[in-house]
């Protein structure tokens, strides 16, 4: 083999080379960059449950107040309407 094979194969070679990095870099770059969009996605994603988990506590402890006026409330009427009958009952006799 003289020198200018030589530096032909060396030549084929490194242009294979850097064809091969050219074609397995630009899947690489595409892949890293969605990685880094699902990353982001992902972190607001969290943001977001957490806050709606937030809300949630809140909407729950709001509606046991609610409840329970609404309880204490049907406990008092239920009084005041017993009450009524008894009196109903006494002047009926």
């Amino acid at each position: 083999m003289n020198t200018n094979e030589f530096i032909g194969a060396v030549i084929t070679a490194l242009s294979t080379i850097v064809g091969l990095f050219l074609l397995i870099g630009k899947p690489i770059n595409s892949l890293t960059s969605a990685i880094t969009e699902l990353q982001v996605t992902l972190k607001n994603t969290n943001k977001e449950v957490r806050e709606l988990e937030k809300d949630l506590i809140e909407m729950e402890r709001s509606n046991k107040e609610s409840h329970k006026r609404l309880w204490d409330k049907n406990e008092e009427q239920e009084k005041r309407l017993s009450e009524h009958e008894n009196r109903i009952s006494k002047l009926e006799k």
